[in-house]
């Protein structure tokens, strides 16, 4: 029995002894593969790769995205009109032009509150005692620009910067 052991024992030292060059030549042959992969590869390339995948994927995704970003937009346009109990749009939308109107009259009465005094002012001069500006009186119509005349003199400072040349020429 000792032989037999003897025997096999050799036999595994022999296996040992002839693997064990090769094993190490795998090992070195794995680690440089490794570091020549780890070299060469182009790092800049790879990190591009990435980000267009990234962005390719994104991209693939709109229309997913659209319909999501839809259908939040939908609900909160249906919480809002439950919440504000609108049952048509066109009740909606009348209601607010409704307003719009009744802000535009509001805005536009106190607007011409400014100019009612240079209007009356220039229209409390009486038809045949208006005086025709110069060159006006032959062509008809004088007395009409005298008192547009009128009323452009009395504007306000900063309305009759804009008409200075249309003031100085019906004054003429």
């Amino acid at each position: 029995m000792r032989e037999v052991w003897d025997r096999a024992w050799n036999f595994i030292k022999d296996v040992i002894a002839t693997a064990w060059p090769v094993i190490k030549g795998l090992v070195k042959t794995l680690i440089n593969n490794v570091l020549t992969f780890f070299a060469t590869t182009d790092w800049g390339e790879v990190g591009k790769n990435i980000v267009r995948g990234i962005g390719n994927g994104l991209l693939s995704m709109i229309g997913w995205i659209r319909d999501k970003a839809a259908a939040v937009a939908g609900a909160a346009l249906a919480a809002a009109k439950g919440f504000l109990g609108i049952q048509s749009p066109s009740k909606a939308f009348g209601e607010l032009g409704k307003f719009s109107a009744m802000g535009f009259g509001m805005q536009f009465e106190k607007s011409m509150a400014g100019f009612q005094p240079q209007m009356a002012l220039a229209m409390s001069v009486p038809a045949a005692s208006v005086s025709t500006p110069s060159g006006a009186g032959s062509q008809g119509g004088g007395q009409d620009l005298d008192v547009i005349y009128r009323m452009l003199r009395n504007l306000p400072e900063d309305l009759k910067r804009g008409n200075r040349d249309l003031i100085e020429k019906l004054g003429r």
